[in-house]
């Protein structure tokens, strides 16, 4: 029988932690996007990396 594969993610973290690991990206604005897209890059990475049968 095969064991499916949970994932918790601590988004506050993992957001908090893309922040600072990311270069500064912002709008044309001046709005900072880094977080969000070291955000998703990790969470992307994460996905590709342990293929998890669910997600919390």
């Amino acid at each position: 029988m095969d064991r499916k594969r949970l994932v918790i993610i601590d988004g506050y973290s993992l957001l908090y932690r893309a922040f600072f690991a990311t270069r500064y990206l912002s709008t044309a604005d001046g709005k900072p996007t880094n977080a969000l897209y070291g955000f998703t890059q990790m969470l992307f990475n994460l996905l590709e990396n342990m293929r998890p049968d669910a997600i919390v």
